[in-house]
C-alpha cells in the first residue's frame, strides 16, 4: 500500500471513449505531489474501459461501480474507495487546468476554516449546447461567491461539480450524493455541503467544460422533477427565503410552458405567487397562465 494521498480525485465515467483519455491526463499531469485518482466506470457500453486500463500511471485507479448507476452513485461508489483526507471531483469529457489542484490546495491551506473550495470554469472554445454558447461559471450576477455562501445557492448552482474541492468527512457524514436524483445532484450536494460551513472561492478559470447533448441535467423534464424533489427536501430552507422559493416555482412554470404543458405551468405560477404573495408581478403571471390553460 503506498503512503495515503492528500487528494482523491474521483472521475465517473460512461460511454466516455473519445474523451476521458485527456479528461484523466488532465488531472495526472497536475503538479500537486500527492494525489490519486478513481476513475468509475459506471458500465459502459464502449471501450471506454480499455482506454482506462491504457493509462500507465500508478496513481490511477479503475474501478467498476456496482452500485446504483448514474453519476451521483459512481460518485458515491468512488467515495467509498477513496484514501485522501480530501475529495475532488472531475468528469469524463471535461478538462482541468494547469496549477488547477495545487492553486485550490494552498488556497485551503490559508483558510482552514474552510470545508471545500471551488475555482471558475469556463467552456472549451466555441462549445455549443443546443446551438447557445456555454459560458463562464460562475457567472456575473452572483452576489456572494465565497464563505457562507448557503442563500445564493438556494436560487440556482453556481459550483461546477469539476471545480469542487471537499473535506472527505464532511462528504461522508452528509452520506455523499442523493442517487433518487436524475439531474441536479450536485446542486443537492453542494447545498447540504454549504450549511454544514465556508466554502472558498478562487477566482480564477482552471477547468472547461465540454457539454454534450445526452447531459441529464439538460433534459427538462428532468430539471423540473429535480427542482421540485429539491424544494421538497429543502423545504424549511426555502420557507425562510420565501423570494427565491418564488423565483424557482416562476423557472418551473417558464420550462412547463416552453415545453407546452400548460397546466403544470399554471400551478407552479400559482406556487410562485403563494410564496410571495405582496408580489404583484406573479399574480399577474399566474392569470396570464391561467387563460393560457383555458385556450388549450
Amino acid at each position: 500500500m503506498t503512503a495515503r494521498p492528500e487528494v482523491s480525485v474521483i472521475i465517473p465515467c460512461y460511454n466516455r471513449e473519445s474523451t476521458v483519455r485527456e479528461a484523466v491526463d488532465s488531472v495526472l499531469f497536475q503538479d500537486h505531489p500527492s494525489l490519486e485518482v478513481i476513475a468509475v466506470d459506471d458500465r459502459s457500453t464502449d471501450t471506454t474501459v480499455d482506454v482506462l486500463r491504457g493509462i500507465d500511471d500508478p496513481r490511477l485507479r479503475v474501478v467498476t461501480n456496482t452500485g446504483p448507476k448514474g453519476a451521483g452513485g459512481a460518485r458515491n461508489f468512488g467515495l467509498a474507495q477513496a484514501r485522501g483526507a480530501w475529495i475532488a471531483f472531475h468528469d469524463s469529457d471535461d478538462l482541468w487546468l494547469e496549477g488547477k489542484l495545487s492553486a485550490q490546495m494552498a488556497l485551503l491551506a490559508a483558510h482552514p476554516e474552510s470545508i471545500a473550495a471551488y475555482c471558475a470554469m469556463d467552456a472549451i472554445a466555441g462549445t455549443e449546447f443546443a446551438g447557445v454558447t456555454v459560458g463562464l461559471v460562475p457567472g456575473a450576477n452572483v452576489p456572494k461567491l465565497s464563505g457562507d455562501i448557503l442563500v445564493p445557492l438556494l436560487a440556482g448552482n453556481f459550483i461546477a461539480m469539476p471545480t469542487l474541492v471537499v473535506r472527505a468527512d464532511v462528504l461522508r457524514t452528509l452520506g455523499g450524493f442523493d442517487t433518487t436524483l436524475r439531474a441536479l445532484e450536485d446542486w443537492d450536494l453542494i447545498l447540504r455541503i454549504a450549511a454544514k460551513g465556508p466554502i472558498g472561492y478562487l477566482p480564477k478559470t482552471l477547468a472547461l467544460r465540454r457539454p454534450s447533448d445526452n447531459s441529464i441535467s439538460h433534459l427538462s423534464d428532468n430539471w423540473r422533477i429535480a427542482v421540485v424533489y429539491i424544494l421538497k427536501k429543502h423545504a424549511e430552507l426555502y420557507r425562510a427565503h420565501p423570494a427565491i422559493r418564488a423565483g424557482l416555482q416562476h423557472r418551473l412554470a417558464w420550462s412547463a410552458c416552453r415545453d407546452g404543458d400548460l397546466k403544470v405551468a399554471l400551478q407552479h405560477q400559482i406556487r410562485a405567487a403563494q410564496a410571495c404573495p405582496w408580489s404583484l408581478k406573479y399574480w399577474i403571471l399566474a392569470g396570464l397562465r391561467a387563460m393560457q390553460a383555458a385556450r388549450s
